[in-house]
C-alpha cells in the first residue's frame, strides 16, 4: 500500500511515522513546498539570527532514512485526482496514492487594503521562505510596520528588535495579544517590548498602503489620518487553511471538512493539522497526525479532541500560558495576583473553562487537567487551592 502526505509540519510527519510503525511495507511519500523541516513555533529564532534552520528541526536529523520516507521537497499539490488515485504537482508531475493525507497546514491572510497585496516591500511571515525575503530587505536601523499584534506579530517584532530594526505595531484591537491576553497581561508584554525600542499604535485601522513611482511600500495611512513612514511592512493578519487544491475533490468549508477518524468525505483521503480548520496548536495537529496515520493503516482510531486550546508566550523572560476558554461570555473571572506573577481563571457553571497564567506557568499542566475533566470549582480565590 501507498500512502501519500501533502505536508511536512507536525501533523504530517506523525502521521508518517505512524504509519510506519504499524505497517512496516507500505510506500510512505511526503510531498512539500519546505526545503527544510522546521518548527513554525521557533523561526522567530531563525529570523532574530540566534539559530540556525538545523537548530529549529523538530525531527531527528534521519528522519526520512529512519522512517523509510521518500521526501518530495520544493513541490506543492496543485490538483487532486480521486477517481485516478493521483495528485498533480507543481511541477507537473503525478504522484499516485492508496491512501492520502492532507496536511497542507495554513497559509496568511492579507487583508484588501489599497496597495498592500501588489506592493514590493510587503512580506507576511509563515515558512521559512518569508523569513529569507525578509532578511533580504532589512539593515541596522531599517523602519518596519508590523500590521496585527498576535503572535505571529509579536515575533516578528521581536526578532527584528533583535536585528537592530525600528518597529511599529499597528492593531485593531486595544491590546496587543488580544486573543491569548487581557488587558493586564498584555500591558506587561507591551511594556517590555516598549523598553526594547517598539512602538505601538493600538485601536487603529490601515487605510491604505502607499507607495512610490517604484510600487514600493512607502507607508501606510491609517482610518483617521495618520500616516506611518517604512521601508518594509510585514502582514501578520491572521491565516487560513491552505487547500486550494483539493476544493473541487474533498466537502469543505473553513478548512477540511473531516471525520472523528480525520477521514473527509472520501474514504481514502484523510486531513490533520491547521488545514482542517480545528483547534490550531502544536499538540493538536500531532495528535490529529497520529490519529490519521493510524486510520491509513487500517486501525479504527478516534480523535477525540481531549486537549484544550493551549498558547505559551515567552518574550523577554516573560512566560503565560493561555489555557482553554479565557474569554468567556457569562463566565466569572477570578484573580490572582502576586508580585511576579498574575493568574486569571474563568469559570462558568461551576465549571474551569479557562485560565491565563502569566509569569508562572509551573501549575499549567494541572490547570489543563482540571479543564479537560470539567470538574466543579468555586467562583472565588479558592479557586487557586485547588492545584
Amino acid at each position: 500500500m501507498k500512502h501519500v502526505i501533502i505536508g511536512a509540519g507536525p501533523a504530517g510527519l506523525t502521521a508518517a511515522k505512524t504509519i510506519r510503525g504499524l505497517r512496516q511495507e507500505d510506500e510512505i511519500v511526503v510531498v512539500s513546498t519546505d526545503q527544510e523541516v522546521y518548527g513554525r513555533n521557533m523561526l522567530l529564532r531563525y529570523l532574530s539570527g540566534e539559530k540556525t534552520a538545523e537548530k529549529i528541526n523538530f525531527v531527528e536529523p534521519d528522519f526520512f532514512e529512519k522512517y523509510q520516507v521518500r521526501w518530495i521537497s520544493g513541490q506543492g499539490a496543485e490538483e487532486i485526482y480521486p477517481e485516478q488515485k493521483e495528485v498533480l504537482l507543481s511541477d507537473g508531475s503525478r504522484e499516485s496514492y492508496d491512501r492520502l493525507l492532507i496536511a497542507s497546514g495554513a497559509q496568511p491572510s492579507i487583508p484588501p487594503v489599497e496597495h498592500l497585496r501588489e506592493a514590493t516591500g510587503v512580506f507576511v511571515f509563515r515558512d521559512m521562505p518569508d523569513a529569507d525575503a525578509i532578511l533580504k530587505e532589512i539593515s541596522q536601523g531599517c523602519r518596519v510596520v508590523v500590521i496585527g499584534s498576535g503572535l505571529v506579530g509579536m515575533d516578528v517584532t521581536e526578532a527584528l528588535l533583535h536585528r537592530g530594526c525600528q518597529v511599529t505595531v499597528v492593531e485593531m484591537a486595544d491590546r496587543i495579544i488580544p486573543l491569548q491576553l487581557d488587558q493586564e497581561a498584555a500591558a506587561r508584554y507591551q511594556k517590555a517590548f516598549e523598553e526594547r525600542g517598539a512602538s505601538f499604535v493600538l485601536q487603529a485601522k490601515v487605510e491604505s498602503c502607499l507607495i512610490d513611482s517604484d510600487s514600493h511600500a512607502r507607508s501606510i495611512l491609517l482610518a483617521d489620518g495618520r500616516k506611518i513612514d517604512c521601508d518594509i511592512i510585514v502582514v501578520a493578519a491572521g491565516v487560513r487553511p491552505n487547500f486550494s487544491f483539493a476544493k473541487s475533490s474533498v466537502k469543505s468549508d473553513r478548512g477540511v471538512t473531516v471525520n472523528e477518524h480525520m477521514m473527509t468525505s472520501l474514504p481514502d483521503i484523510f486531513a490533520a493539522g491547521d488545514v482542517t480548520g480545528l483547534t490550531g496548536t502544536w499538540l493538536c495537529a500531532v495528535e490529529q497526525g497520529k490519529v490519521a496515520g493510524e486510520n491509513m493503516a487500517g486501525k479504527d482510531s478516534v480523535y477525540q479532541n481531549a486537549y484544550p486550546p493551549r498558547n505559551g508566550l515567552n518574550y523577554y523572560g516573560i512566560m503565560s500560558l493561555a489555557i482553554g476558554d479565557i474569554f468567556l461570555d457569562g463566565g466569572t473571572y477570578v484573580v490572582k495576583r502576586e508580585e511576579k506573577s498574575y493568574q486569571r481563571g474563568v469559570v462558568l457553571d461551576g465549571v474551569l473553562r479557562g485560565m491565563l497564567l502569566v509569569g508562572n506557568i509551573a501549575k499549567g499542566n494541572a490547570w489543563t487537567k482540571m479543564i479537560r475533566e470539567g470538574k466543579q470549582v468555586p467562583a472565588d480565590e479558592e479557586l487557586f487551592s485547588m492545584v
